[in-house]
């Protein structure tokens, strides 16, 4: 697990953060561990195969990282050693991957704001889950033609029934064993693995999850993305900071999301960042 974008967005932000922010604000307020259950449209069961880490440090910035539930998980017990303490020298520490993802994530938050990034666009979604679901999906899908192909990286049901319904010719994969081989609007769910590569050499649009950042797979499908001139979007709410760093490395679009996300009670802001 390599993970250089991540990681190297990080070196950069640890060389300069020190001289310009106050150590008290680089401290971690906060480590929730949480898991969600949920229902999917055109689900018949209910899910509960997602773990999240919510980080929050100093003035409140914040991180956060969705993972597949395993048996290592750690307690809530582990995680009372990092609070109150420097995040640049806990991100330092061999920890969870999704625990530092999370705390990374916050850190390229107070960085962004140090150096000046502004995404492009900004839209504030409100409403019921539905209509912030579909606002997504619009952002996400705005720009495919009929008879595109499209791999879909993360089934996540929205953004399906958007792809079709611009004619798409859609494929879907998903880290879940539990979503694997059932179907999201007739469309197959194959389980992530070695194939999902193999799939971004054939279509033209990959629409790629953050959770790529904490499952360790986001470096090989960006390379693969690449060497096949495969166009990119992510939708980022695991990781969802590391917007304006994904442009650099080849991706055309990103949608991040900010907490509370779009299916949580109340506003969500939704940041696009594009060439």
């Amino acid at each position: 697990m390599t993970q250089r974008l991540l990681l190297d967005t990080l070196d950069k932000a640890i060389e300069i953060l020190p001289s310009r922010v106050p150590s008290e604000d680089l401290h971690i307020d906060n480590i929730i561990l949480g898991s969600s259950c949920y229902r999917i449209t055109n689900y018949s069961i209910a899910l509960c195969d997602l773990n999240f880490y919510l980080t929050i440090i100093g003035q409140g910035d914040s991180g956060f990282a969705y993972f597949n539930p395993a048996e290592d998980n750690p307690t809530t017990r582990d995680l009372t050693k990092y609070v109150n303490q420097n995040v640049l020298e806990v991100v330092k520490q061999d920890l969870h991957f999704p625990l530092k993802t999370a705390l990374i994530d916050a850190v390229v938050g107070i960085y962004n704001r140090s150096i000046g990034l502004q995404p492009n666009e900004i839209y504030k979604a409100e409403g019921s889950y539905a209509a912030k679901a579909a606002i997504r999906a619009n952002l996400l899908t705005k720009d495919i033609q009929a008879g595109e192909s499209v791999l879909l990286i993360g089934a996540v049901s929205e953004i399906a029934k958007e792809v079709l319904a611009r004619n798409g010719r859609l494929k879907i994969t998903d880290l879940s064993k539990h979503k694997a081989h059932s179907h999201l609007y007739g469309i197959p769910i194959e389980l992530t693995n070695r194939s999902t590569l193999k799939m971004m050499e054939e279509v033209d649009t990959a629409i790629i999850t953050g959770a790529t950042f904490s499952s360790g797979t986001i470096d090989e499908i960006i390379a693969t993305g690449n060497k096949f001139s495969t166009k990119m979007i992510f939708y980022l709410e695991t990781a969802n900071n590391l917007g304006p760093h994904l442009l650099n490395a080849g991706i055309s679009k990103v949608v991040a999301e900010k907490f509370p996300f779009y299916d949580m009670p109340g506003t969500t802001i939704m940041e696009v960042y594009s060439k």
